[in-house]
């Protein structure tokens, strides 16, 4: 009995044993669900958090492969999370950043373990947006990098309001054009371009004429619309690289960067007057308007911004004073020249559609034979008020506003014409020489109206002789090799006039198919006196006959420059000596016969 209850005994410790174990083992695995259901918690809470931010968050692990993103993050990129997740975070770059700049990053991240700056992203659609990014490190106990955290902050809307500040700042509201703080400095900016290079440059202000009445008539609507408008149009009449900007209220100014003369700056003043002089339509209204404007130039009247405004403002309210519609220079005798050469452009427009507009003709006669070889067509201008008017005087004038073209044309029909009628009138056939301008070479036109010409009056093309200046083959030696080509296949003669004046290259010299060169009168004018002019026309003579081409000398007034051109075997002359240029009727008179004096 004694042995079965020791047996007892032991089995019952052994079962308290085993019930305190499992007790233990029971704590234990309820204190494991305790803390599971903690950190699921705090995952959920962390979870719940990240979705929440308003910010991009992304979960990068060691190797910089995207593990998770939050909902704010797909909102900014459009990327949904199964798009990125897995992928290096290099993929969201916009390459719009070089390679020094991320290796900085990197290199930053791993020293300091964390990095802050702003970015260039790129979303799923393409676009490019600026962002702030955040990124840190997280290590384990070892210190290893187990992930790396971002936090993403989308900057496009802090961009965009900025840049509408900075418009504003610089910009008129009313017409979107530079206000007056950005016109003050674009100005001093080309001042100090102006210095460097030593160029001019014009600041014109602008005043509505009469812009009260158009308020009190109109109403301030209709007013700032018409100012809107009148942006537009003052931006629509100047080049590119000039400014434009609304001043205050209805002035504007203009700034007219590298302006070559006053003359320039005077004809670009009067293209804003006359394009504004066209009529503005506002509501089916048609609305007429005139200003008037100031002009100072620098260096001449000022070399700094605020006396150029100032010099300005009095050319302006003289302008005002003296009636709408008119431009004044700060200095009276620029306005003068200025205003005379525009009239003179004005006539001479008008002087188009009323034929004011004859050629003269000047006899050319052989040093050999003494007989008359040819004649050069010269254009003079018949003005009702100021009489014969030679072409140095409007020439120059006719060129710069594109008229030349016009008058060029007429020139050549007109020789053509004349030349033809002299030999109806039972005159010897006579060779005719018209001078033609850089624009007429370069243009289109200008072998078709030849051809033209010669086919409609029936003159032998050899009888039309083309002179061509020589600064005009150096400055475009292949434009001038291709047309000047194609008119000598169309049989004309061909001259190269002024020689000796530009800098013409001897291998340029022998590709052109020239037939006559001229020796320029300014090496005429002091034979036999000077030396070098001596030298230098017997070298031209020289010079032309050894490429088999006739020398032909202008300007020849006297006796001894004439037998000394014949001694040096010149072939033929021009000049006063011989015969000035006439009407085509006297010129009659001279056909076949010998030089006059």
């Amino acid at each position: 009995m004694r042995d079965r209850r020791d047996m007892n005994d032991v089995l019952e410790k052994e079962a308290n044993k085993r019930t305190a174990a499992l007790a233990e083992v029971n704590r234990a695995l309820e204190e494991e669900i305790a803390r599971h259901r903690k950190a699921n918690g705090a995952l959920c809470q962390v979870s719940a958090l990240l979705e929440c931010s308003s910010e991009g968050i992304i979960i990068a692990d060691g190797r910089a492969r995207i593990v998770a993103v939050n909902r704010a993050f797909t909102e900014i990129t459009g990327y949904e999370a199964e798009e990125v997740i897995g992928k290096t975070t290099r993929s969201l770059q916009s390459g719009r950043r070089d390679f020094a700049f991320y290796s900085t990053m990197r290199r930053l991240i791993r020293d300091m373990g964390r990095w802050q700056g702003e970015i260039w992203n790129r979303r799923k659609d393409g676009a490019l947006y600026p962002a702030l990014l955040k990124v840190t490190v997280v290590r384990d106990e070892a210190g290893v990098v187990t992930h790396y955290v971002g936090v993403l902050s989308d900057l496009s809307a802090k961009k965009a309001s900025e840049a509408r500040f900075e418009h504003l700042a610089h910009y008129d509201a009313l017409t979107n054009l530079p206000n007056r703080l950005l016109f003050r400095a674009r100005v001093e900016h080309a001042i100090v371009r102006a210095r460097s290079g030593r160029h001019h440059l014009a600041v014109l202000l602008l005043g509505v004429d009469g812009f009260k009445h158009i308020n009190e008539s109109l109403g301030h609507p209709a007013g700032d619309e018409l100012l809107r408008l009148l942006a537009a149009r003052l931006q629509g009449l100047t080049r590119e690289g000039n400014t434009v900007a609304r001043r205050s209220g209805d002035e504007f100014g203009i700034l007219l960067d590298g302006v070559p003369s006053s003359e320039s700056a005077g004809r670009a003043g009067w293209n804003v007057l006359e394009g504004i002089g066209r009529p503005f339509e506002i509501k089916g209204q048609e609305v007429f308007l005139t200003c008037s404007a100031g002009i100072s130039l620098f260096p001449e009247d000022g070399t700094d911004f605020t006396t150029l405004i100032q010099n300005a403002e009095v050319a302006l309210h003289r302008a005002k004073g003296s009636g709408s519609n008119k431009y004044q220079f700060y200095t009276a005798e620029m306005t003068e020249r200025a205003y005379e050469r525009f009239v003179t452009e004005c006539d001479l427009r008008r002087a188009f559609q009323r034929r004011e507009f004859v050629l003269h003709f000047q006899p050319q006669f052989s040093l050999r034979t003494h007989e008359l070889t040819g004649v050069e067509a010269l254009a003079r201008w018949q003005h009702p008020e100021r009489g014969l008017v030679t072409p140095d005087s409007f020439i120059p004038i006719a060129e710069e506003t594109g008229l030349i073209d016009g008058l060029g044309a007429w020139a050549v029909r007109e020789a053509c014409d004349q030349a033809v009628s002299w030999q109806a009138d039972s005159l010897p056939p006579v060779r005719v020489a018209v001078n033609l301008s850089t624009r007429q070479i370069v243009s289109s036109q200008m072998v078709q109206t030849v051809s033209s010409v010669l086919r409609e009056t029936g003159l032998a093309p050899e009888l039309l002789e083309l002179e061509i200046t020589e600064g005009f083959l150096m400055e475009q030696p292949e434009t001038a090799r291709n047309t000047l080509q194609e008119l000598k296949n169309i049989g004309v003669t061909l001259a190269i006039d002024d020689f000796g004046t530009g800098y013409s290259s001897l291998s340029y010299l022998k590709m052109y198919p020239i037939d006559r060169l001229k020796i320029d009168q300014s090496f005429i004018r002091d034979i036999p006196f000077r030396p070098d002019d001596r030298a230098i026309a017997r070298a031209i003579i020289t010079l032309g006959h050894g490429l088999s081409l006739k020398v032909i000398a202008e300007g020849v007034e006297t006796e001894e420059q004439a037998r000394f051109l014949r001694a040096n075997l010149c072939d033929e002359v021009q000049g006063y000596f011989y015969g000035r240029p006439m009407p085509a009727a006297a010129l009659g008179d001279v056909l076949g016969k010998g030089p006059p004096r």
